[in-house]
């Protein structure tokens, strides 16, 4: 049997020469949240009042060599979430009442040299997470605003006129009397509208924090997802692929959904998923990565600073990625924003390779590691298909709990920094 776990080194390098993330001008303090190309020229925005020296309030224009204000910029306590592109000008939604100076409630539009508002905007709708494009249309999902309407919408659509709800709008969250329902991401494929977040019921429609809009009604994705809370949406290889709000990735094969990420060294959860040049690439609140998969999962180049990646997009023929990294400032970690981008084939950076020893094998309740406790050290153990069984935590103190696990062969697999191990074990 092929022991799945990724600790193999893959390269896509075509002429032999190592690439590296490049930063983009000097960083402001803060985070960024998006970014889009417009008339030339890269935005982006997020929660930062300044980007390379300059005063810039929540977005900014990079023109190739430095970055500029977008006017007098977004309300400078408020943040910018999402962009796109739309019938000639840029929209921005997020929380703020103000761009430019023009009141504009949460969503705004820039047409390369002036602010102007969207009719009321999305005051006493929703405050946006994602904005898609698809075909005239503008969709935008977010999170309900509880306080000024009922019923808590939290999907619109915008055709350059006027508001409406897909269906009533409101993706509602039966099993709690406390948290909302969400929408986190939207994607498209085949000119239909995906939509993944934190529901499970629309309009009547059971479903599990996933929905397709087509044809001028809502569709339940697949079913048998692990929870109905999911991050990300997009289409890997054709796939349909659902980032959960936990480590795992997963993916629709036609019949029933697998672990896309069997093997990934990394932990936290997924924010941003792509294909590049063929290859599938994640990103997330790792303090670490992207990684890519090819063939095994592996660390694209390296980004210092425990990154915190919320976007990833594809650029002309680059690749970006856009968040928050620490740095050293007067003797703290500052967050200071991110804004990379990778030219050229991808190079897959190897893991290196951690010894790992474990007694007794077989075991029953417990396994010990023959390795000194470490608090910044993970564990994580799999089946033998490479599936997550107890997901990663801290060795406090070099113990593994296994007596809940079913008899049978598993693999613990151990993180230390950048380098991973694992041993196959025995559950009697």
């Amino acid at each position: 049997m092929r022991f799945p776990i990724a600790l193999a080194l893959s390269f896509l390098l075509a002429n032999g020469m190592a690439q590296s993330w490049q930063q983009l001008g000097a960083q402001g303090v803060g985070g960024v949240a998006d970014i889009v190309e417009y008339n030339g020229d890269l935005y982006i925005t997020g929660d930062f009042e300044e980007i390379g020296g300059v005063t810039v309030n929540n977005i900014a224009r990079w023109d190739g060599t430095a970055w500029a204000p977008v006017g007098t910029g977004l309300t400078s306590w408020g943040y910018g979430s999402c962009m796109a592109v739309y019938d000639g000008e840029l929209y921005v939604a997020g929380y703020f009442d103000t761009a430019g100076g023009v009141n504009a409630y949460r969503l705004a539009k820039w047409n390369g040299s002036t602010w102007s508002n969207v009719q009321n905007g999305l005051d006493m709708l929703l405050l946006a997470n994602d904005m898609l494009v698809i075909g005239n249309v503008l969709y935008i999902g977010g999170s309900p605003d509880a306080a000024c309407n009922t019923p808590l919408v939290n999907m619109v659509q915008w055709n350059g006129t006027a508001f409406s709800t897909l269906g009533t709008g409101e993706l509602e969250y039966q099993a709690s009397t406390i948290l909302k329902g969400t929408v986190y991401a939207l994607a498209e494929h085949q000119g239909a509208l995906y939509v993944a977040g934190l529901f499970d019921d629309v309009d009547g429609l059971a479903c599990e924090g996933l929905l397709r809009w087509e044809g001028g009604a809502w569709h339940a994705g697949p079913p048998g997802l692990p929870m109905s809370f999911n991050i990300d949406v997009a289409f890997i290889g054709g796939a349909l692929t659902c980032a959960q709000n936990s480590d795992q990735v997963m993916q629709w094969n036609g019949s029933i959904w697998t672990e896309f990420t069997t093997g990934w060294p990394g932990t936290g959860s997924t924010s941003a998923m792509i294909e590049y040049n063929g290859v599938p690439v994640i990103a997330g609140h790792y303090n670490a990565g992207p990684y890519a998969l090819d063939p095994n999962w592996n660390m694209v180049g390296s980004i210092t600073g425990s990154p915190g990646i919320n976007e990833l997009r594809i650029i002309g023929n680059e690749l970006y990625a856009v968040g928050d990294q620490g740095v050293p400032a007067g003797g703290l970690v500052e967050r200071r924003t991110l804004v990379v981008k990778w030219s050229g084939p991808l190079d897959v950076r190897e893991q290196a390779t951690l010894p790992v020893g474990i007694h007794p094998n077989p075991a029953t309740d417990r396994l010990f590691l023959d390795l000194a406790p470490d608090a910044s050290r993970n564990i994580r153990i799999l089946d033998m298909a490479g599936r997550t069984v107890q997901g990663w935590v801290m060795d406090r103190d070099g113990q593994v709990d296994t007596h809940a696990l079913p008899a049978g062969m598993y693999a613990l697999q151990v993180r230390e920094g950048d380098r991973v191990g694992a041993e196959r074990f025995v559950k009697e």
